[in-house]
């Protein structure tokens, strides 16, 4: 009888172990999956803000005293490019 017990005990153990490595892979793969769809958002989050850089350091170089598309534009229009420039700064 006592030893009975044992085996019963013995393979109810066994039972919850493996649930417990069954479970444990489930979660695992979840998270790997997670985390890899975490990188490639990363990535792509990162080159948008290097482009977004990009664009306002060209925002921020732009002079109208050396443009000479703006100032022909102005030019064009018949205002006075000499009294027009300290009016938009």
């Amino acid at each position: 009888m006592k030893q009975r017990i044992f085996i019963y005990l013995f393979i109810f153990s066994v039972l919850i172990i493996l649930f417990q490595y069954v479970n444990a892979k489930r979660v695992f793969e979840i998270q790997n999956k997670k985390i890899q769809s975490y990188e490639t958002r990363l990535v792509t989050c990162e080159d948008s803000i290097a482009k977004l850089e990009n664009e306002v350091l060209d925002l921020y170089h732009f002079n109208l005293d050396k443009n000479e598309d703006a100032l022909s534009y102005f030019e064009k229009k018949g205002f006075k490019v000499e009294e027009l420039i300290p009016y938009i700064k």
